[in-house]
């Protein structure tokens, strides 16, 4: 693999002149950019998930596209070697953007994206919810993405209790009413190991697909300034 640090690539969307380099940034950097993002940040395309992701003999890319010299886009991609011809590039929740721009724009730039992969001859797929991807850009949709929520815990608790489904009403009452508790945990594995192997017997039980057991503890040590764990 050669070295991409600072590669730089030239182009236009449209009337932007962009100008795009694969890891240039360092863990700092990237997370400070993170948070300058307009909408809230996925996990996915955080520098630890990243480095966790590595685990699994993956390949980590970041790549940052500015537009007159400010950094409008970042995204973190992983390659797999799924076949030795066309190596699989992956974008979870990708791209992350700094500015407002319309659905079309972002569309392009995610093409620039493509385009101007480290490695040219490659198969895509992008977790992504522009709108029309499939339609505009020419993307295939091959399965239905995960959908996330996210809850403005800056309100009120009666607010927040207003605000909610009915279902998920019910089901936060009967929580508290049961012996359920939160604790504030460290971020030793004795701490969290038990809540992993729950998980692990559920997923077993239920036959789903999960991140493997060994990417929490992976993400944790890649991660020293995270949050401290819940359970």
């Amino acid at each position: 693999m050669p070295d991409l640090t600072g590669a730089v690539d030239d182009g236009f969307v449209g009337s932007m002149t962009l100008t795009m380099t694969w890891n240039s940034l360092d863990a700092k950097t990237w997370e400070t950019h993170l948070s300058h993002a307009i909408e809230p940040t996925p996990l996915q395309q955080s520098w630890g998930y990243g480095v966790a992701f590595e685990a699994f003999n993956a390949t980590t890319h970041r790549g940052v596209i500015k537009h007159d010299g400010k950094i409008i886009a970042l995204c973190q991609m992983f390659q797999y070697k799924l076949i030795k011809i066309f190596p699989l590039i992956v974008a979870f929740k990708g791209p992350v953007w700094l500015i407002d721009l319309s659905n079309t724009e972002k569309i392009d730039i995610l093409n620039f994206f493509n385009k101007n992969l480290p490695v040219k001859r490659h198969l895509l797929a992008v977790e992504s919810n522009l709108s029309n991807i499939d339609q505009v850009a020419g993307y295939r949709r091959i399965i239905t993405g995960a959908s996330t929520v996210w809850l403005n815990l800056d309100q009120s608790q009666g607010t927040l209790r207003v605000k909610m489904d009915g279902k998920w009403r019910n089901a936060l009452v009967k929580a508290e009413k049961s012996d359920l508790t939160v604790k504030k945990l460290g971020k030793k594995a004795s701490d969290y190991q038990w809540l992993v192997d729950r998980e692990s017997q559920q997923r077993k039980k239920r036959k789903y697909w999960a991140l493997p057991d060994h990417f929490i503890p992976a993400f944790i040590e890649a991660s020293p300034n995270s949050q401290p764990i819940l359970t």
